[in-house]
């Protein structure tokens, strides 16, 4: 996420306190066809796959008919690994071995529908093929797995699939006594819709999504706002807990009232900001010590904000990158404290690499736990100016001078 992935903001969704709190049921959901794959919901269950060299060891035979150079992928779908194959022209053809067989030479292209690329690249249009149903294993039985193909044309011949679920589970929740219109995303691509969270080795499972503010969509600011979050086994609202179980055929999903068995962080760390992943929700943690009590499970701290006030009351941050060292994969247990420490001291780490030429030097910060920072500060919400480098001599002489780039 595929960053999943994978800011990904308060336990599981920390409803404001004037919200209502959250009641107890079994709510019934319908299966709808997804048709932008720029949604924030579906975009979270979508993976790139890239074009191979050569053609897939299991594909055997071709389709018949077909003129052109074929272009091969594979694509991991529900433990399967399936040989996709286009063949370029005006209008791209699109086969799949649906059948496992290797053998295309009976099949016939999917259908195409014009589809609009959105939000992070620039709105153009773009070809998606499907839905796409294939037969995988799930545990003991077999399930279906549907999915849709968007190609992705870079220019030139420089092009790439994408893969997004081609359904949506929706349907309301009274909870509170308010409805909430929610959906879910089989976003492992599985043929499954009650994947809660797995961290390991990387963060996979499917997603859920809630209307919380009535405006009729998930919000786009995703973990920020609470609205589309990765399907947790149990969620905290306000100072109660719920259990959140989806039927594996996606036809209903229930919440129930449940106390789970408590463990503390400890970060040492005051007025530091935290995102954590976990099974047991979404949370994002401040305003403390650096210490929190949370549900007893594994987590892995997607990101972490140093926060600091200088004598003037001027408000500093900076933010983790990817590498959050120690924090990325660790577990509270029920009754103890798991301590590791972040933050300053920082240690200054560089990157250096050459091609030809020209040398590039990167820079970023490495706190106690191992945890990286970006280099790039802010002051009132504002971005500082970046760093500048000097290279110099043993003699002390300036060899080469500039300034880092952001992004």
């Amino acid at each position: 996420m595929g960053k999943i992935a994978l800011a990904v903001v308060v336990a599981f969704v920390l409803l404001p306190p004037s919200s209502s709190v959250w009641a107890q049921g079994r709510f019934p959901l319908k299966h709808e066809e997804v048709k932008d794959p720029s949604a924030p919901l579906v975009r979270l269950g979508t993976r790139a796959i890239f074009p191979q060299p050569e053609k897939p060891a299991g594909l055997k035979v071709l389709p018949k008919d077909i003129s052109g150079r074929p272009s091969y992928y594979v694509a991991g779908v529900g433990g399967r690994e399936v040989p996709l194959v286009l063949y370029g022209s005006k209008t791209p053809k699109l086969f799949v071995d649906v059948r496992g067989d290797g053998d295309l030479s009976d099949q016939k292209p999917y259908q195409t529908a014009p589809a609009w690329r959105g939000l992070f690249l620039s709105a153009q249009s773009s070809t998606v093929y499907g839905p796409i149903a294939i037969d995988v294993p799930s545990n003991g039985q077999t399930a279906q797995a549907k999915f849709k193909v968007q190609l992705l044309d870079m220019g030139g011949d420089a092009h790439y699939l994408q893969l997004f679920p081609a359904e949506m589970l929706t349907g309301q929740a009274k909870l509170g006594g308010k409805s909430y219109h929610l959906g879910i995303v089989d976003g492992n691509l599985n043929g499954r819709y009650d994947d809660v969270l797995s961290l390991s080795p990387e963060p996979t499972g499917d997603w859920l999504g809630i209307d919380l503010d009535g405006d009729g969509k998930f919000d786009e600011r995703m973990f920020e706002s609470g609205e589309v979050i990765p399907l947790p086994r149990i969620m905290q609202v306000n100072d109660t807990y719920y259990s959140v179980n989806v039927e594996p055929d996606g036809s209903a999903i229930s919440f129930e009232k449940t106390e789970p068995k408590l463990g503390t962080l400890d970060i040492g760390l005051p007025d530091a900001a935290l995102t954590l992943l976990s099974d047991t929700g979404l949370h994002r943690l401040a305003d403390s010590e650096g210490k929190w009590q949370l549900p007893a499970g594994r987590y892995a701290t997607w990101e972490l904000t140093l926060n600091r006030n200088d004598q003037k009351r001027a408000r500093w941050a900076m933010q983790s990158v990817s590498n959050t060292g120690k924090l990325k994969d660790f577990e509270v247990r029920e009754g103890e404290t798991v301590a590791l420490k972040a933050g300053p001291p920082l240690t200054l780490k560089t990157d250096v690499q050459q091609a030809g030429s020209n040398v590039s030097v990167g820079l970023s910060l490495v706190g106690q736990a191992g945890e990286e920072y970006a280099p790039g500060v802010e002051r009132n919400g504002q971005s500082v100016s970046a760093p500048t480098l000097r290279i110099l001599n043993e003699s002390g002489k300036v060899l080469a001078s500039g300034s880092f780039q952001y992004g």
